[in-house]
């Protein structure tokens, strides 16, 4: 059975973040990916992305950077420019490993993985982590959306904040 290897996307510019990028949360991901990558064949990592942020490459175009930072062959790897939120990244590799009948792994940072984990429940994907320095900003972000976004989706609302999220992000805002 083929793997698709889902690196769940966190801002990877470094405004606002502490050391080079290769220490930083998201890279992490990706050499959590490549451990993957070797240990499960076949398999491909998606990246999925639609969001760029003000004045900065995109998500993908940074990815893509650190997928060949740390030497990955592009044809290992599967880039998407689509979705600007982790719920709809989540759907989006579902709907593509249930097509190519494929396994779906999904690698998040350590504070995304509680709300990663919230959205990945009884779907039966595998959920590993990726670890290094969190941006700040966003490890507040994962914090507090450990505890406000199940709320928000037991009361029904996850479709409001994936539209919050859609407009901000639709801005250049993160």
């Amino acid at each position: 059975m083929p793997y698709i290897l889902l690196p769940l996307t966190k801002s990877p510019w470094p405004r606002g973040r502490i050391g080079p990028p290769q220490m930083q949360d998201w890279y992490g991901s990706l050499n959590t990916c490549l451990s993957l990558l070797k240990k499960y064949e076949p398999s491909k990592i998606l990246i999925l992305s639609s969001f760029q942020a003000a004045g900065e490459l995109s998500e993908i175009e940074w990815y893509q950077w650190a997928l060949e930072d740390l030497s990955i062959p592009s044809e290992d790897v599967l880039y998407i420019s689509q979705a600007k939120e982790t719920s709809e990244q989540i759907e989006i590799a579902s709907s593509l490993a249930k097509e190519q009948d494929a396994e779906l792994i999904i690698i998040s940072t350590f504070l995304h993985y509680p709300r990663a984990q919230w959205l990945c429940r009884g779907k039966g994907f595998r959920h590993c982590v990726g670890w290094g320095i969190p941006r700040p900003k966003e490890a507040l972000t994962d914090i507090v959306l450990t505890f406000v976004f199940p709320v928000l989706d037991l009361l029904g609302q996850k479709e409001w904040f994936k539209n919050k999220v859609a407009t901000r992000r639709g801005r250049g805002k993160h």
